[in-house]
């Protein structure tokens, strides 16, 4: 699509002087949109994939060994959920299988998170981690494409980079959020439940107002469908 492009631009170098950006010619908006979904998106990820080393030795004060194979476990169920969240953006539509991942989080993170602190035995403790772990992944997964359908072939690369680089950037400090908002470890479970609260809503409402993508990256905008 790019080469066809190029191919376009030559043909009619008049085309080249219409170039837009990511940052205007009416992209600017779907760029902070795009910019706020991999914030939440990543933000959940860091606030359980992230965060759960940390809650699981000062919470749970899990043995090195204990905790070491139960994130093993985690880490491979991850890779198996993140392929399940984008496959069924695939089979039922980006934005309603968003949706779904977003109100799951809503739901379920702060729940999980709250049971994780009153989880006794190794059993039960493995469970509710890797239920989080799982979860957390829900949100992120599909941005990979679901942030390259925003823009058209002229302004993929760079739309994607700043919303991609600046979105992580800015969720990967939701650890050192929570740390800062937790004076004692007892409050730490309510804390991290309210702020994922808080991102999950955040991530289903620019889901729900932004527009929606067409299943192609076809160079086209708006999307369709």
């Amino acid at each position: 699509m790019w080469l066809a492009l190029a191919t376009q631009h030559r043909a009619d170098p008049t085309k080249q002087e219409k170039k837009v950006s990511a940052l205007r010619g009416g992209f600017a908006g779907v760029t902070f949109g795009s910019v706020l979904l991999a914030l939440t998106g990543g933000g959940l990820s860091y606030l359980t994939s992230g965060y759960l080393p940390t809650f699981l030795k000062i919470v749970n004060r899990m043995p090195h060994t204990t905790l070491g194979l139960i994130l093993s476990v985690s880490a491979v169920c991850v890779s198996l959920t993140s392929v399940f969240s984008g496959a069924l953006t695939d089979r039922i539509g980006r934005r309603r299988a968003m949706v779904i991942y977003g109100l799951l989080s809503l739901v379920s993170i702060p729940v999980l998170y709250m049971g994780l602190s009153n989880a006794q035995g190794i059993g039960p403790i493995a469970v509710f981690t890797v239920a989080l772990s799982s979860i957390g992944t829900f949100c992120y997964a599909p941005l990979v494409v679901v942030i390259n359908e925003r823009f058209p072939t002229e302004i993929r690369s760079s739309g994607t980079a700043i919303s991609w680089n600046l979105g992580f950037a800015a969720g990967g400090s939701m650890p050192t959020l929570v740390s800062l908002l937790t004076a004692e470890v007892d409050v730490l479970p309510k804390t991290l439940a309210i702020i994922s609260a808080l991102v999950s809503a955040v991530y289903l409402v620019v889901v729900l107002l932004m527009p929606r993508t067409p299943g192609t990256m076809d160079g086209s905008y708006p999307p369709a469908g």
